[in-house]
């Protein structure tokens, strides 16, 4: 016969409770109350009798209500749990897939977690993916992507993969205790070296340059006005304008000068001239040889104020999609993750929203690009393709707590907790965080950027050989000009 009990069956779902009274005689009643099986499958069970003097019995109603342990037994039975995951080390990495495309085996700090969860509590697990490929999160139209939308539906019976807590995805599944705590840095290629084509130039700036031509091409001309002015300019024939202007250029490259002074006044100017000389080329001459001797790299990324200056030298900004990392910039309303949303590219998203932190970081050596995500995926998946290949920003920002997400009101969280805290207690999670990146990293070749001194070749006097260079064709200019204009005198 059908009953109420067979109805609700097919209405409520694991971690609903229900409990039926069935009248049985006059103030007796049978008392059933919802659990699932070891199938999953939700059925009511006797729980006992109730007998009806005039009142209820609330104790035994209370105790019947808040009976843990027949709402979820610490043994599952071999019970199957569905549980969804992204292969992303160190938390989860994909070793081996079964015929129907379920995972078979993995490695992993969130597997290694599984696997104690399935020995303590006595259940198997079959392991999926994500059909978009993403964490997920609830959206503006009410949907609900991802790993996150699977246990939101009740698809999955846990979803796992270093996935960030946080108020949104709180509002529809349920958090296990955070197991370890994650923050985020930037990530880009190492920076390469400087050219070291106009490396002679490159002690001093533009601005610098510009002072200095300027102060060569005036002192000539203020010395040579003041001996004219002092009227003793014809004293000495030879003192004209191209000579004042030859030894000013002398004194600069501490080549000395051929010229005497019979004036106080002009003997200043000559003294000032010369400290300031020496002080020029001795500024030039010790940071030429610092730059010449010791390699010179590119200015990297290191914090988050650098990034407009990245993307304004052609660089892209990644994250991963539909990940607590894209939302901490996007529902950003002000300051510098509101700024630093606006420098990805929103035209082209996939340009900018990857699947996941592995193919950022693979971008990152393939492309001029930038990518945001946890420093632990970064050290693992960075030492897998050669920590050398890139540069870690010295700013880690937002924090957060990574957790296992249940389906919302499931009556396993609470022994999921008990048993995860234990095994964080025990030094186990951290053990098998060290593992993880230890492994990944033995079969990396290591190293970093070489800083020891160099041997100064061709490439770094490019620029003096050009000055050099332009003096011959300049001059062999001037002098066919010369002999030009000579004949049409003729």
């Amino acid at each position: 016969m059908y009953t109420v009990a067979d109805a609700l069956k097919t209405l409520i779902f694991e971690g609903t409770q229900v409990h039926i009274a069935v009248w049985k005689a006059a103030g007796s009643f049978v008392v059933l109350s919802s659990r699932a099986d070891d199938g999953g499958r939700m059925q009511f069970y006797y729980r006992g009798k109730l007998n009806i003097r005039g009142y209820w019995n609330t104790e035994f109603l209370h105790q019947i209500m808040e009976s843990e342990e027949f709402f979820f037994s610490r043994n599952m039975h071999r019970r199957e749990l569905i549980v969804a995951a992204k292969s992303i080390l160190p938390y989860f990495g994909i070793l081996e897939y079964n015929p129907d495309c379920s995972i078979k085996s993995a490695s992993g700090i969130d597997y290694s977690i599984l696997q104690s969860l399935s020995s303590f509590l006595n259940f198997t697990y079959r392991i999926i993916g994500p059909p978009d490929g993403a964490f997920g999160y609830p959206q503006p139209d009410g949907t609900i992507t991802g790993m996150i939308g699977m246990a939101a539906r009740r698809e999955i019976h846990l979803a796992v993969t270093g996935i960030g807590a946080n108020d949104k995805r709180d509002t529809v599944v349920d958090f296990t205790v955070p197991y370890t705590q994650g923050s985020l840095g930037i990530y880009s290629r190492a920076p390469k070296l400087k050219s070291s084509t106009m490396a002679v130039l490159s002690p001093f700036t533009p601005e610098v340059w510009l002072c200095l031509i300027f102060a060569l091409l005036a002192m000539g001309p203020l010395l040579w006005a003041q001996s004219l002015f002092l009227g003793k300019l014809h004293e000495d024939s030879k003192r004209t304008l191209q000579t004042f202007s030859f030894n000013v250029f002398r004194s600069l490259i501490n080549q000395g000068n051929s010229l005497t002074s019979w004036w106080w006044p002009q003997r200043f100017i000559f003294f000032s001239w010369y400290l300031f000389s020496l002080i020029t080329s001795a500024l030039y001459s010790g940071t030429l040889t610092a730059v010449l001797a010791v390699p010179a790299y590119e200015k990297p990324v290191d914090s988050l104020l650098d990034l407009p200056r990245a993307v304004e030298e052609g660089f892209t900004l990644t994250v991963t999609k539909d990940s607590t990392h894209e939302y901490l910039f996007k529902e950003a309303k002000e300051g510098i993750y509101k700024r630093v949303w606006e420098l990805f590219n929103h035209k082209d998203r996939s340009k900018s929203f990857v699947s996941s932190p592995t193919v950022g970081l693979n971008l990152v050596l393939e492309k001029k690009v930038i990518h945001i995500c946890l420093e632990d995926v970064a050290k693992v998946v960075g030492a897998g393709l050669g920590r050398n290949k890139f540069h870690f920003s010295r700013e880690l920002f937002f924090p957060q707590n990574v957790v296992f997400v249940v389906p919302p009101g499931a009556p396993y969280k609470e022994t999921f907790n008990r048993v995860m805290l234990k095994l964080i207690e025990g030094g186990f999670i951290d053990k098998w965080e060290y593992d993880e990146i230890k492994k990944i990293s033995q079969k990396s070749s290591g190293g970093g950027r070489e800083s020891r001194s160099q041997v100064i070749s061709l490439g770094h006097l490019q620029a003096a050989f050009f000055v050099i260079l332009s003096g011959y064709v300049i001059a062999a200019m001037v002098l066919l000009m010369e002999k030009f204009f000579s004949r049409l005198m003729e």
